[in-house]
C-alpha cells in the first residue's frame, strides 16, 4: 500500500511539472530585429539627403529571393503654421543582391512632385507568401534646393543611462526646435555603458523632434557593444549636403583614428570635397583643455603641448590629421569627450582661412561647469558664428554654451516632457531663466493616436513675464498625433503645456519604500527610494524640501527603474529635521510624503517614514507670478483604438505550481505511512 501511495505521489508531481512545462511554452512568433539590422542604411542618425527628382541608394537586409518591393516615405511638415502630411512612393530603378554581404542595394528615385521634408522610410517586400515591412524613422531628408546656410544644434556626451541624462537630452532636443535648428550634430558617448536599452532610449528621444534631421557619431562609451550599431549607427560615414560635406569618424576607445580611416577620409574629400564647406565630427578633441581662443599659425606647426593627450601620445596620426584638415580646408571640427567647453580658432597662415575646433560640454552627465548644448551658424562661404553665448563667456573664454541645468549658474533652460501611462496625453514644462534669450518659436509635440484628435484640448499655465502658447495645427499621420504650438517664453519666465483628450482630476500616489542606510551616520549621505504613480497626465516632478542650518534646501529626484531616488547630504550629529517630499503631477496636483530624521549623538539615530496624500493643489512647478489658463478644442477627427492585455507573471505561476506539487507530494507520502 505504501508503495502504491508513493507511486501515486510521484505521478501527481510528474503531471504537475509536465503541465507547467506545457503552459510555459510560448506561442511561435516572428523575431523582431533591431531597426538597423533591417534597413542598414539610411538610419535616423545618418539620413540620406537627396533632391526631388534625384536618386539615392538604400541597403536592406532581406533574403535573396525577396521580390515585389514597395518603398515609400511618410512624415509631417510645418508650412505657414499648418502641419501637412508627407507621403511619397519612391521609384525603384535598380535592385542588386550582394551575395558576399547578403544585403540588397536598392536605387530609388524621388518623384519630382514630392514635397520636401524629413521622411520615415518604409520598405515592404515579399518572400514566398510572407510579406515583410521594415521602417526607419526620420531617415530620408528630401530637399527642393541645397541649403545655403545651416543652423547646427551641437550635442555631445549625452550618456543615456546616467541619472539625469534622459531629462537633459529631452531638454536639448526640444530646445533645438525652439532655436529653429536646421540639423543636429551629435559627437559621441550617446550611451553611458553601451546597453541596448540606452541606445534604444537615445533613439526614441531623438524622435521627439519629428522634423529635425540628426547626424551622430560614436564615442568611447559607445564602443563596448553593438548597441550603437543596432539602434544608432553607422560609426563612420559622410553626407553630401550640396555646398556642405559632413564627415563623421570614430575615435573609439583609443582616442584617435587609425590611418586607414584617415586614408578613407582623404579619398572622400578628394572625390566630394571640392568647393564645399567641410564639417568633421569626432568624439575626442584634437586640442586639450589647456588651449582656447584665437591663434595665427599653420596647423603643421601646432605643438603637441596644445593637443589633447590621446593625440599628443600619438603624434604621427595627430600631425597627419591636422595636415589633412589644412590641406582640404576643413572649416568646422566638432568634438566632445572632455565634458567642458573649449573653442580654438586657427587662422591658418597656409590656407588663409579660419579653422574652428569647437568642443561642447556634456549634455547629460558629470561636468565641471554645467550640462548644455551649442548653436552654431555656418554659411556656404564658410563663415562661422556662434550665437547665444552667455554673458559670462566668449569665444576665447569658457564656459560658452547654453546651460540646461543650474549647477554652475542660476541661468538655464529646462524642458521636462511627460506622457501619461498610455502616451495619449503629453505635457511639456519649459523654464527659461536665461537673461539673454527670449524664445519665440514653434514646437511640435507628439502623442499616440489611440484617442480621437477632436477630443484633445490645450491646457496651459504661464509664470513669469508674459509667456504664452497658441495651438496652430494638429494632424494624425501613421498612428501618431502631431501638434504644432507657437510658444513665447521671454527671459525669466516659464510655460507648462498639456495636450490631452481628458481632464486630470486626481492627485498622484506615492510612498517611501526605504532609505539607505536604514540607520544613517553623522555626515553620511542618505538615499531615499520612492514609489510614485499617477492615473492622469503623468508625474512632472518629485523633489525634497527641508530647512537645514537656517537655509531652505530643495533636492530634485532622479528616476532609476523602478523607483525615484533622492540623495540627501550628511547631517551633523544631533540634527532633528523634517523632510517633505513633493510629488507633482502634470496637472499641478501635489502629494506630500514626510520623512522625519532624528540624528542624535553619538549613536541614537532614528528614521520614521509616513505618507500623506494631500488634497489636489493646482500650481505650476515654479513660483507663480502670472498665471493664465487656456482651453482650445481641435476640430479634426481621427479615430483608432487599441487594446492591451495584462498577464500574471509566468514565473510566479511556475513557482506556485511547484510549491503546490511539493505540498501534495508530502501529504500523500505521510498518508501512505499511516
Amino acid at each position: 500500500m505504501n508503495n502504491i501511495n508513493k507511486l501515486s505521489a510521484w505521478l501527481i508531481v510528474l503531471i504537475i511539472l509536465m503541465s507547467i512545462l506545457i503552459i510555459q511554452v510560448p506561442p511561435s512568433k516572428q523575431i523582431t530585429l533591431p531597426p538597423n539590422k533591417t534597413i542598414i542604411y539610411p538610419t535616423p542618425f545618418s539620413p540620406a539627403v537627396v533632391l526631388t527628382g534625384s536618386t539615392f541608394n538604400i541597403i536592406v537586409n532581406a533574403p535573396q529571393n525577396a521580390f515585389n518591393w514597395t518603398i515609400q516615405g511618410y512624415g509631417v511638415k510645418l508650412v505657414n503654421n499648418t502641419l501637412i502630411p508627407l507621403n511619397t512612393i519612391f521609384l525603384l530603378t535598380n535592385a542588386y543582391y550582394n551575395s558576399s554581404t547578403s544585403l540588397w542595394i536598392l536605387t530609388l528615385q524621388v518623384p519630382t512632385n514630392t514635397v520636401s521634408g524629413l521622411y520615415t522610410l518604409q520598405v515592404i517586400f515579399q518572400v514566398g507568401t510572407s510579406i515583410f515591412n521594415y521602417t526607419q524613422e526620420k531617415s530620408v531628408w528630401i530637399l527642393d534646393d541645397w541649403p545655403n546656410k545651416l543652423r547646427i544644434a551641437h550635442f555631445t556626451d549625452v550618456h543615456i543611462g546616467a541619472p539625469e541624462a534622459v531629462n537633459l537630452f529631452t531638454t536639448g532636443i526640444i530646445s533645438a526646435q525652439m532655436f529653429n535648428s536646421t540639423i543636429a550634430l551629435i559627437t559621441g558617448d550617446d550611451t553611458d555603458t553601451a546597453a541596448e536599452w540606452q541606445a534604444s532610449t537615445f533613439r526614441q528621444i531623438s524622435l521627439l523632434a519629428p522634423t529635425l534631421p540628426i547626424f551622430s557619431i560614436p564615442g568611447n562609451h559607445d564602443a563596448r557593444t553593438t548597441a550603437y550599431d543596432n539602434y544608432i549607427g553607422p560609426r563612420t560615414y559622410f553626407t553630401n549636403l550640396g555646398k556642405f560635406l559632413i564627415i563623421g569618424v570614430d575615435t573609439g576607445e583609443t582616442g584617435v583614428i587609425p590611418f586607414t580611416t584617415l586614408n578613407w577620409m582623404k579619398n572622400i574629400l578628394t572625390l566630394y570635397g571640392n568647393n564645399k564647406v567641410k564639417i568633421l565630427l569626432m568624439h575626442h578633441p584634437l586640442f586639450g583643455t589647456n588651449t582656447e581662443g584665437y591663434f595665427t599659425t599653420s596647423l603643421s606647426n601646432v605643438p603637441t603641448s596644445m593637443l589633447y593627450y590621446s593625440w599628443a601620445n600619438n603624434p604621427d596620426i595627430a600631425k597627419a590629421l591636422l595636415k589633412t584638415i589644412e590641406d582640404f580646408n576643413i572649416t568646422l571640427i566638432l568634438a566632445g569627450h572632455v565634458h567642458t567647453d573649449r573653442i580654438v580658432v586657427i587662422n591658418s597662415t597656409t590656407t588663409k582661412s579660419l579653422h574652428w575646433f569647437v568642443t561642447t560640454t556634456t549634455t547629460g552627465e558629470g561636468r565641471p561647469e554645467y550640462n548644455g548644448f551649442r548653436i552654431i551658424d555656418i554659411d556656404q562661404e564658410g563663415n562661422v558664428k556662434i550665437p547665444f553665448i552667455p554673458p559670462w563667456g566668449k569665444i576665447e573664454q569658457h564656459p560658452n554654451s547654453i546651460p540646461i541645468d543650474k549647477v554652475w549658474s542660476q541661468d538655464y533652460l529646462d524642458a521636462k516632457l511627460v506622457y501619461d501611462n498610455n502616451k495619449i496625453a503629453v505635457t511639456v514644462n519649459i523654464t527659461n531663466t536665461l537673461t539673454y534669450i527670449n524664445i519665440n518659436s514653434v514646437l511640435i509635440l507628439t502623442s499616440r493616436n489611440t484617442a480621437k484628435l477632436s477630443n484633445y484640448k490645450l491646457y496651459s499655465n504661464s509664470y513669469g513675464t508674459a509667456a504664452s502658447v497658441v495651438l496652430l495645427s494638429a494632424i494624425d499621420v501613421a498612428g501618431t498625433n502631431y501638434f504644432a504650438v507657437k510658444v513665447v517664453i521671454p527671459t525669466k519666465s516659464g510655460l507648462k503645456i498639456t495636450l490631452a483628450p481628458y481632464e486630470d482630476t486626481e492627485p498622484p500616489i506615492g510612498k517611501i519604500i526605504y532609505t539607505s542606510p536604514l540607520t544613517p551616520e553623522p555626515y553620511s549621505q542618505i538615499t531615499v527610494y520612492i514609489q510614485a504613480s499617477d492615473t492622469g497626465w503623468g508625474i512632472l516632478r518629485i523633489y525634497a524640501e527641508y530647512f537645514y542650518q537656517n537655509k531652505k534646501v530643495i533636492t530634485e529626484a532622479s528616476y532609476e527603474e523602478p523607483y525615484y531616488k533622492i540623495i540627501l547630504p550628511g547631517f551633523a550629529p544631533g540634527t532633528v529635521i523634517n523632510i517633505t517630499i513633493n510629488i507633482l503631477d502634470a496637472a499641478g496636483h501635489i502629494t506630500k510624503l514626510y520623512l522625519p530624521i532624528n540624528l542624535a549623538p553619538p549613536s541614537t539615530t532614528t528614521i520614521t517614514t509616513t505618507s500623506v496624500i494631500s488634497t489636489p493643489i493646482t500650481t505650476p512647478s515654479l513660483t507663480t507670478t502670472t498665471t493664465t489658463t487656456t482651453t482650445t478644442t481641435i476640430t479634426t477627427t481621427v479615430t483608432e483604438t487599441t487594446t492591451g492585455v495584462s498577464m500574471i507573471n509566468p514565473i510566479t505561476i511556475m513557482i506556485a505550481a511547484i510549491i503546490i506539487g511539493i505540498v501534495l507530494f508530502i501529504i500523500i507520502i505521510r498518508t501512505g505511512h499511516k
